[in-house]
């Protein structure tokens, strides 16, 4: 019964979607893949920044909506997401993931219960089931191959390994330091642009669940939308320059020859998929709110409900000094990346010092993390503290482990084997970590221990089979 959600929104029905779920126990996608293993690959890809109170309030808003599906056991909860974008996604095992920047401008819960609302649907209607699904996949394993080789051949190039051990003249070092952080900093979408067929059903469904769950579709649904549409406007501009500075960054790298020519084909394809990211965005929010205001005509007869914006219990979990402390702090951090990728490490490193010295942040992976690379011309000695605060944090974030094979590689062995360790029991339950690991095994050169991943890799994860024998040659 659940299979047939996907086909059931064809133009606009004299009814709401919301009419058609079948009332009964939701059938899990056939994507699914666990749900220890979802949160995995997102603490892999992104990293999940823990909020109790403001995941355990999101969650109870989440509840709602799915109650008013009128279906049972919907898999799936909320998680917050170390990301400064407008951003949020649904996987096929029902969660929610949903950006620190999101839920620094929502302006009230019907705001919330709009995007989750918006992003349940896409579970209901079964999105995942779908031919692209398979092609999100392959594209971001093509994004980690290309990046991986980019990053090899960075390290490589920072050692000096190119042009026959010649010593870095300073533009050539300042263009590798740019280019290094473009690699390393980059905010990715959790999830690229869904079709325009599939956003509209979210949307519409995402109306049905709204209203039902008590929520103002003027304050909630459109004003979402509105904020979608405004946000999408200005970070287009934004991403396209920073694909510009990738873009001139490792073309100079080619003209000083510290990139060689599959190198060079990888950076180039590595920019393709952030330009593809780039034109990721919604589709027009104008547009989509048209539709929307012409499914309300039609379904409703445009008589709906106007309950007033639930303000004050938003604002209640906004303002508790860990909730406000955290959103705070990683603005905070957001501005000091920005910093680090400008090539300006003095302003990033004060406000990093500050962050990692007290407040609810000051043990988190992230801070640490871009207190290292802010850090990166100072003695090794002075570094490494944030490194091992960051590999140490009870939500680790793969960027450390990846930092630590270039900050660590010829000078102590015995370190890297540790973080591998760490690593895999860290990341052990997610599918994408396989590759990841084999890659960076290779890199610091524990080739036994990438073999012995890539055997786990060929006997427990199918599916990333030839993601991990690729990895062991990149």
């Amino acid at each position: 019964m659940w299979e047939k959600t996907r086909d059931m929104a064809e133009g606009l029905d004299a009814k709401p979607m919301i009419s058609k779920l079948p009332p009964c126990p939701y059938a899990k996608s056939n994507e699914a893949i666990g749900d220890e293993r979802d949160i995995a690959n997102m603490r892999v890809s992104h990293g999940i920044v823990a909020v109790p109170r403001l995941t355990q309030y999101a969650n109870a808003v989440l509840e709602k909506l799915k109650s008013a599906s009128g279906a049972s056991q919907i898999p799936g909860k909320v998680y917050v997401v170390a990301n400064d974008q407008l951003d949020a996604a649904a996987t096929a095992d029902g969660n929610v993931y949903v950006s620190l920047g999101y839920f620094r401008n929502l302006d009230n819960e019907d705001q919330l219960a709009a995007l989750l609302a918006h992003e349940l649907s896409h579970v209901l209607l079964r999105h995942h089931d779908s031919s692209w699904f398979g092609r999100f996949t392959k594209q971001a394993m093509s994004y980690f191959e290309d990046t991986a080789m980019v990053r090899n051949a960075l390290d490589r190039a920072m050692e000096g390994d190119f042009g026959g051990g010649k010593a870095l003249t300073p533009s050539q070092k300042a263009t590798l330091d740019k280019m290094n952080f473009l690699v390393k900093l980059n905010d990715r979408a959790l999830h690229p642009a869904w079709g325009r067929r599939q956003e509209a059903e979210a949307d519409r469904l995402g109306t049905d669940l709204l209203m039902r769950a008590g929520y103002s579709f003027s304050d909630g649904m459109q004003a979402w939308l509105a904020k979608v549409a405004a946000y999408d406007d200005q970070q287009r501009a934004v991403r396209q320059e920073l694909a510009s500075q990738r873009q001139a960054t490792i073309d100079a790298l080619a003209a000083q020859g510290k990139v060689e020519a599959s190198v060079r084909k990888a950076a180039d394809g590595a920019l393709k998929d952030l330009l593809e990211d780039v034109g990721r965005s919604h589709e027009d929010g104008t547009n989509r709110l048209r539709e929307l205001n012409g499914y309300i005509e039609k379904a409703y007869n445009d008589n709906i409900d106007a309950p007033d914006a639930q303000v004050t219990s938003h604002r209640q979990v906004m303002t508790m000094p860990d909730v406000k402390g955290t959103l705070d702090g990683y603005r905070e951090a957001f501005r000091a990346r920005s910093q680090i990728l400008a090539l300006q490490p003095a302003a990033a490193v004060a406000a990093l010092r500050k962050l990692t010295s007290g407040g609810p942040i000051a043990s988190h992976a992230l801070p640490n993390y871009l207190l290292f690379e802010a850090q990166a011309k100072a003695r090794p000695a002075e570094r490494e503290p944030a490194l091992r605060r960051s590999l140490a944090a009870s939500e680790p974030i793969w960027n450390s482990v990846e930092s630590s094979a270039q900050f660590y590689s010829g000078r102590n062995p015995k370190e890297l084997a540790a973080i591998g360790r760490k690593a895999l029991r860290d990341f052990q339950n997610a599918p994408s970590a396989y590759p990841r690991l084999i890659s960076w095994y290779s890199r610091v050169g524990l080739k036994d221990e990438a073999a012995s991943v890539l055997e786990d890799c060929r006997r427990n994860e199918a599916q990333m089979r030839s993601a991990c024998e690729k990895a062991l040659k990149i």
